[in-house]
């Protein structure tokens, strides 16, 4: 008898470009630079993935385009992220949503800023 092994694949595809969907599900994340470009995309993917994601962006209209265009998992939040109260209220944000924030994707101009939001631990 023969046995068969299950193979798992984590990630964004396997060598036949086969996505593997829900790898995300439950998880909270908060992406800068959400309203266009790569953070648009990540946004896309994660939502795609099954995270609830938390869309930050410069633009208000970018903003709200985003969270428009996926129905209740996107909440959108304009702020500068060289701006530390913007971030602590993007972060605050995530938390009275989603009650937990998992996983942040910031642009390098996020490391520029005030380093007290960046070391100080985010609790609800």
């Amino acid at each position: 008898m023969r046995r068969s092994r299950a193979r798992v694949t984590r990630g964004l595809g396997d060598e036949k470009g086969m996505t593997h969907m829900g790898w995300l599900e439950g998880d909270v994340a908060l992406i800068s630079g959400a309203g266009s470009g790569l953070g648009r995309a990540l946004v896309d993917r994660f939502v795609a993935e099954g995270a609830r994601v938390v869309a930050f962006d410069k633009s208000p209209e970018r903003v709200a385009a985003v969270e428009d265009s996926h129905d209740g998992t996107v909440l959108g939040v304009a702020g500068d992220v060289t701006v530390a109260g913007d971030n602590e209220r993007a972060v605050a944000r995530a938390l009275s949503a989603f009650g937990r924030l998992d996983t942040f994707i910031g642009e390098p101009d996020c490391l520029t800023t005030e380093p007290a939001w960046w070391t100080r631990p985010w609790r609800p």
